[in-house]
């Protein structure tokens, strides 16, 4: 896997890509929103970002990057640190959106020398109007503006309009209107191949830093040292086991996903009632992880096969017309079905197909349909493009309780 398949994994693990109905700060509507703040003050998620732009600096001759406040803030500051820690220190600037009416009166903040070539970054590029201004400023400064960045381009008209106007854009992640997004920066471009990084005998710390583990603590606490016999494959798994279980026993990842929700169904004294499919039991599961489940859930069915629908939902072949499985429309009417049967506020449902290989009717691993009927109903198609079967039922489930709440909230 990839630095930026890593991170689009990421995004949808931490829930920075989201679906459902969203308006823009420009305005637009929008089937999915992008939060790359969680991307980007998340430890894995900076890590990544800085060994992404890094190569593209490098390849543009940038000597300092900087962005609009507040969604480059984290994103500059990552880059800087990963390019110290690399031998090749680039420094970061932020861009204010309004000049300080105090003091220097600066809008640019940061060391910034008049004469740089500068690279502009921001977390998602949608009319690219924040980085306009941030070019703006950084040109008004004296800088000659090498290279435009974006975590994901939304091509909504900003990358193309930056284009016209001639500066060099680039992003990590791009994606179309529906929300289906994929990876477009490769791995580091000036990365050596593995044979000659044993080549050139690099240090362990070298290696183990490349990998993101610590050097010194994780060859402390998971080996004891570092043993003449052992190769480098093997304290990589067993550092990456050692912080898996570390992390397992001091997080719930189950009641995580649905603490939230759970709160606004008891406060507005609210029930659902759950139907899913691919997702095999982990939105019920999450749903009853919350302590005092039984006040909001009242029941679930996993409907995996068509006797499922029959004897769970009572829901014949011959009621099913020309519907099929993994469609919007079959999604809520599982949701609407498991509602009146349990006679809860709302009916929550997905069916899809969680991988390694797509459904029967044509549908690629990573396909999902979700439902939500109620006082508020909405129905969403997901696609992550990603085969792993766990990784995408954790996705689907996640998906599901966040537009879950937000019917809640929308209801309320």
């Amino acid at each position: 896997m990839t630095d930026g398949e890593r991170l689009l994994r990421l995004a949808l693990e931490r829930g920075a890509l989201r679906y459902g109905d969203f308006t823009l700060s420009s305005g637009q509507s929008s089937k999915y929103y992008f939060d790359g703040r969680l991307l980007s003050l998340d430890p894995e998620g900076a890590y990544l970002i800085g060994k992404a732009i890094l190569p593209i600096l490098k390849e543009a001759g940038a000597q300092a990057i900087g962005g609009p406040t507040l969604g480059a803030d984290p994103i500059v500051a990552a880059v800087a640190l990963t390019s110290y820690l690399k031998g090749s220190p680039i420094p970061a600037f932020i861009v204010r959106k309004d000049a300080k009416s105090h003091g220097t009166g600066q809008l640019v903040e940061g060391p910034l020398a008049p004469g740089s070539r500068v690279a502009i970054v921001d977390d998602t590029c949608t009319t690219g109007a924040s980085l306009f201004h941030a070019i703006e400023a950084a040109e008004a400064a004296g800088c000659r503006v090498v290279k435009v960045i974006a975590i994901l381009d939304r091509h909504q008209g900003g990358s193309e309009e930056l284009g016209r106007r001639g500066y060099d854009f680039a992003s990590i992640l791009a994606s179309t209107p529906e929300g289906e997004v994929r990876v477009v920066q490769p791995e580091s471009v000036d990365a050596p191949s593995r044979s000659s990084r044993f080549w050139n005998s690099p240090t362990i710390e070298e290696l183990a830093l490349e990998q993101g583990v610590h050097p010194v603590k994780d060859l402390e606490q998971v080996l004891g040292g570092w043993p003449e016999d052992a190769d480098f494959e093997s304290f990589l798994e067993a550092v990456r086991s050692s912080r898996q279980e570390d992390a397992m026993a001091d997080f719930n990842p189950l009641n995580s996903m649905a603490a939230s929700v759970a709160a606004l169904l008891k406060q507005h004294q609210q029930t659902v009632a759950v139907a899913e499919s691919s997702c095999g039991g982990l939105i019920s599961a999450a749903l009853v992880s919350v302590p005092g489940a039984s006040a909001y859930y009242l029941g679930g069915a996993v409907v995996y096969t068509g006797t499922a629908r029959q004897c769970l939902l009572g829901v014949a072949d011959h009621a099913m017309g020309d519907m099929r499985a993994s469609t919007e429309p079959y999604a809520m009417m599982k949701a609407r079905t498991v509602r009146e049967s349990l006679g809860t506020t709302w009916g929550l449902s997905e069916t899809g197909a969680s991988g390694p290989t797509g459904n029967r009717y044509g549908d690629s691993a990573g396909h999902a349909c979700i439902a939500v009927a109620g006082p508020v109903e909405r129905v969403i198609t997901l696609e992550t493009g990603d085969a792993d079967r766990e990784a995408n039922m954790w996705v689907f489930a996640r998906a599901a309780l966040d537009m879950l709440e937000q019917c809640v909230r929308e209801s309320n």
